[in-house]
């Protein structure tokens, strides 16, 4: 932000515990995208001490959808990238691949 404050904290895959835990100490909103069953994350993230787990955003993204990606990897990428309700739309030229995010939520025990 203009303040110098992070607003957002997005990490891609699977962050260790620690890294969680400074990023929720640091950022307004914490969002995970995993490709992995992001409830064996949750899981390892609960038996950690990681400030205001529950507030973290967790979405998971199909394989199949980021295999579909592949051939389309240069060393140099422009890609187009829209989310709008759940769903994220890649475009790549005249090419666009299209996959659902699936919310995940840290339950109370």
């Amino acid at each position: 932000s203009p303040t110098g404050n992070t607003n957002i904290w997005i990490e891609i895959g699977s962050p260790n515990p620690k890294k969680l835990h400074k990023a929720t100490k640091s950022a307004k909103h914490v969002k995970v995208y995993t490709y992995k069953d992001p409830q064996v994350l949750i899981k390892d993230l609960k038996s950690q001490h990681v400030h205001k787990l529950e507030t973290i955003e967790f979405y998971s993204i199909k394989q199949k959808f980021l295999e579909s990606l592949e051939p389309y990897l240069e060393r140099d990428n422009k890609w187009g990238v829209v989310y709008m309700d759940g769903t994220i739309t890649i475009n790549i030229g005249s090419k666009s691949e299209q996959a659902e995010l699936t919310k995940h939520f840290v339950e109370n025990e």
